[in-house]
């Protein structure tokens, strides 16, 4: 009796060591890098131009400087799944008079995050804007 509960404990240990490897492998991180050719506002911070590592989960969105000095993570407001291939990686800006917020970001997985819009003081500003898109590095 106790070689079985044995036996039987040992194979279910090793069952749920290949499920927890398994669903590791399924939850990884989407990473992309690209480089922002202008100053930036998200999640109330202001970044400088440079090259940045974004990353992303259905719920958060990490952007990070390549010398690690510059950090933000941000909630997407909205997932959006694009009707554009998997192929069209990009980060999207919303250019009000000479500032960029970002408003977007598209990974190779195929998701959209919408990210939370700034609030702006002038509504003359707010009302004209452009969209401007970042492409990744390597595509």
């Amino acid at each position: 009796m106790k070689a079985t509960v044995l036996r039987f404990t040992s194979i279910l240990a090793v069952v749920l060591a290949f499920t927890a490897v398994s669903a590791y492998g399924q939850s990884v991180i989407k990473r992309q890098t690209f480089v922002v050719p202008f100053e930036f506002n998200v999640g109330g911070k202001v970044m400088p131009a440079g090259e940045y590592a974004v990353s992303g989960e259905t719920l958060i969105v990490r952007i990070q400087s390549k010398d690690r000095k510059h950090n933000v993570v941000v909630l997407p407001v909205s997932t959006r799944i694009g009707a554009q291939s998997r192929t069209e990686v990009k980060l999207k800006f919303r250019h009000y008079g000479d500032q960029y917020y970002l408003a977007q970001v598209w990974l190779p997985d195929g998701l959209g995050r919408e990210l939370r819009r700034e609030r702006l003081a002038d509504s003359d500003i707010a009302a004209n804007y452009s969209v401007v898109e970042i492409m990744a590095l390597g595509r």
